[in-house]
């Protein structure tokens, strides 16, 4: 499910429905290297062993985002090595089978949906921080946070909006640049 904040974890590679492995291959050589000239002519195997090159040695976060097919899990995580060091590949999908394939114990982690009242705490915390939330205003913001449907990701790009909202006012009534009128627009009439 789209908006459950799956992907702010770190630079991933995204997968999508069409899967193209070279270029899926590439983006994870630009992780590495600038020089990606050298690469361009090479073949999907042969991009492959660089890869395996580059990770050999080293301990690694892989994100692979919206993988749709155990096909392309399969075909994309021969590049990873299992070096024993910690590394990891992070998988995030909407197919529970691809989740299902992806973790070697069988019990994929399902993200969920925030219960209305996280949806709510979420909002206050990101609009007013520390500062106290004002009791007029907890009605309007339970029916924001309500509208969120539970996504995180659609609470958070309210709060944003709200935030910046709630500082032109207060630059407004400071004297700041910014000024803030209570404008009141008149309804047009309905002929």
């Amino acid at each position: 499910m789209a908006g459950l904040d799956k992907t702010t974890l770190t630079k991933m590679v995204c997968v999508s429905r069409s899967m193209n492995r070279r270029e899926i291959f590439m983006d994870i050589i630009r992780q590495f290297t600038k020089q990606t000239n050298d690469y361009k002519n090479m073949s999907e195997e042969e991009l492959g062993e660089k890869i395996k090159e580059f990770l050999k040695d080293e301990k690694y976060l892989i994100v692979m985002d919206d993988v749709w097919h155990v096909e392309d899990l399969e075909l994309l995580k021969i590049v990873f090595p299992n070096n024993q060091n910690g590394s990891r590949v992070l998988v995030t999908t909407r197919d529970f089978e691809v989740a299902r394939h992806a973790d070697s114990y069988g019990k994929p982690h399902a993200l969920r949906f925030l219960e209305s009242q996280e949806s709510f705490e979420l909002l206050k915390m990101k609009v007013f921080r520390k500062q106290r939330f004002p009791a007029h205003l907890e009605l309007m913001g339970r029916i924001i946070a309500q509208k969120c449907y539970g996504l995180p990701l659609a609470v958070l790009v309210i709060a944003g909006v709200l935030d910046k909202e709630r500082q032109s006012c207060i630059l407004g009534r400071s004297g700041g640049r910014k000024s803030y009128t209570n404008t009141q627009s008149r309804k047009p009439k309905l002929q």
